[in-house]
């Protein structure tokens, strides 16, 4: 169990450096015809869907070929022949895969087996891909959890999962095979999510700066119209000392905020004149 566990580890940490081990067991035959580079040229029966064209063999049996010649790596393959042998292999890097006008990905397959596992459909649009092997001829064109809406313009919105994988097997020998493909709803519409949220912040962002530019202002208001009321009553009560505190609180204040205009008390004037 730890043993397997360390493999796999490997593997995820080769595959996050684009890097796979292509283990051979005895007497298997390569197959695999390389460049002046180690670049891998051809892939015969034998060895497809395990090893790809344009992969580069990097190291054999844990010895580094990266500086070593074409004639010395063939060399060395040749020598362990019949034997147990471990290839290191760097896969280029996938390239960015992008939807159509019309949020489909089109893929020109070639003919023969593509390395790919279909799922059960999940709702009305067809079957997706469970798996997608390396060393897939549409590798890095297609991935895992993508929907396979249609083979060669036959929609598989009908078919269940044993029937589109018939399909898909009984087209293998037609020189080319077009698949028209989808990402899951919320990653197909996902810059569309993503650019309704950025405007619905901005919104609540400028509501929200509205809301505290009105309580401000408000705020702002209230205070100078309180500051100009209490000179306003200041200044009244310097020149009107017979005003009581409760005149000014009860008639004085409540005028001045609405606007009504005092009279001087008469009862008042008259006192002032029997004195």
């Amino acid at each position: 169990m730890a043993a397997s566990m360390r493999k796999w580890e490997a593997q995820v940490k080769l595959q996050t450096l684009h890097q796979t081990v292509v283990e051979l067991a005895d007497g298997a035959p390569l197959g695999l015809k390389f460049d002046d580079k180690l670049f891998v040229t051809s892939v015969d029966e034998n060895m497809a869907l395990r090893v790809a064209v344009g992969w580069r063999l990097l190291a054999l049996n844990g010895r580094d070929l990266r500086a070593a010649s074409k004639e010395t790596a063939e060399k060395e393959l040749a020598e362990r022949a019949g034997t147990e042998q471990s290839l290191l292999f760097q896969m280029p890097v996938p390239a960015e895969i992008k939807p159509n006008a019309d949020g489909y990905v089109v893929v020109k397959a070639p003919p023969g087996a593509l390395g790919i596992l279909l799922s059960e459909p999940q709702g009305t649009r067809g079957p997706i891909l469970g798996e997608v092997m390396l060393a897939s001829p549409i590798a890095g064109r297609v991935r895992v959890g993508m929907i396979l809406c249609a083979i060669d313009g036959i929609d598989l919105s009908t078919l269940d999962h044993d029937q589109a994988a018939a399909l898909l097997r009984e087209r293998a020998k037609q020189p080319e095979r077009e698949l028209t493909l989808a990402f899951p709803e919320p990653e197909r519409d996902g810059h569309l999510f993503c650019i309704a949220l950025l405007i619905a912040l901005v919104i609540v962002c400028l509501v929200a700066a509205g809301l505290y530019y009105y309580w401000h202002m408000g705020n702002e208001r209230k205070r100078l119209a309180d500051e100009a009321l209490r000179k306003a009553v200041n200044a009244l009560a310097g020149s009107r000392p017979w005003l009581s505190h409760d005149f000014i609180r009860a008639v004085v204040i409540p005028a001045l905020r609405t606007g009504t205009p005092l009279a001087r008390p008469a009862d008042h004037g008259a006192s002032c004149g029997k004195k």
